[in-house]
């Protein structure tokens, strides 16, 4: 009876260890400064990806900055995956908005690839202003429930994704940009995201973090927290708010490093 209960508890132990996957890690990355009229590429690359059957997420841009051309690269290693599975904005007939483009993946099998795969990339133009300055973000809770990160893993739950957002400055001469360093040496994650109310962010990448301030609005433009951000792991309690979506902005003086959605659950 008790070599029984006791295969039963090793059974339901790993099992549980199963279920413990992390989510997703998305990483955006290319270089942070660029010329009008230059043309760049944005590179999509993953960790964590484990016995995953779907992929479903967006990126967003400032599209008076960057417009996008076309898709570059897309990594064969996925599984059936192709230039077919990206909707450029333009292509887009359900949604065309000229800031997002969509990105959907599924598997007939549960897949797996190595940490810090580069699956895609996509071409962007530099259309904006000398001092501009915006980031690209995946898209978690944007307009509308239907920009939610999907990633269905081998228990056919959805596991969600954490990323980071990726910023880019138009030079000039008279641009203040001291901070720029920022977008090519730290990387900020929010999350959980849907939260119930504890918010972590965490800044990767830097021995000593440069001044920077978050900023949480309600969906009509109210500043709700604004804090700064003095450490390298920062928690927020968002237990009070009602359940809605949320957006951030985190700044340095003039230069804006990310932007994005939290959505806040019961």
């Amino acid at each position: 009876m008790y070599r029984y209960l006791t295969l039963s508890c090793l059974i339901l132990a790993s099992l549980t260890i199963i279920g413990q996957q992390p989510p997703l890690v998305i990483d955006l990355s290319s270089d942070s400064s660029y010329e009008v009229g230059e043309e760049f590429d944005l590179e999509v690359r993953v960790r964590d990806f484990q016995d995953i059957f779907s992929l479903q997420l967006f990126i967003l841009w400032d599209s008076t900055a960057v417009a996008v051309q076309d898709v570059s690269f897309t990594n064969s290693d996925l599984s059936g995956f192709n230039d077919e599975f990206i909707t450029l904005p333009f292509e887009d007939i359900d949604d065309p908005r000229n800031n997002k483009l969509r990105f959907a993946w599924t598997s007939t099998n549960p897949f797996s690839l190595p940490d810090d795969t580069h699956i895609m990339s996509v071409r962007y133009a530099v259309i904006g202003e000398p001092c501009d300055t915006m980031s690209f973000n995946i898209g978690d809770i944007g307009v509308d429930q239907n920009e939610m990160i999907e990633v269905a893993d081998i228990n056919f739950e959805n596991i969600g994704a954490i990323s980071d957002g990726h910023g880019i400055q138009i030079p000039g001469p008279d641009c203040i940009s001291s901070n720029a360093e920022l977008f090519t040496q730290t990387t900020i994650r929010n999350y959980p995201n849907p939260t119930t109310g504890e918010l972590h962010v965490d800044i990767d990448g830097l021995d000593s973090p440069l001044p920077m301030l978050y900023e949480l609005y309600n969906s009509k433009g109210q500043l709700l927290i604004s804090r700064k951000l003095n450490s390298k792991t920062n928690v927020f309690d968002l237990k009070n708010l009602p359940e809605a979506s949320y957006s951030f902005r985190i700044s340095s003086g003039n230069l804006l490093i990310d932007e994005g959605h939290i959505m806040k659950i019961k």
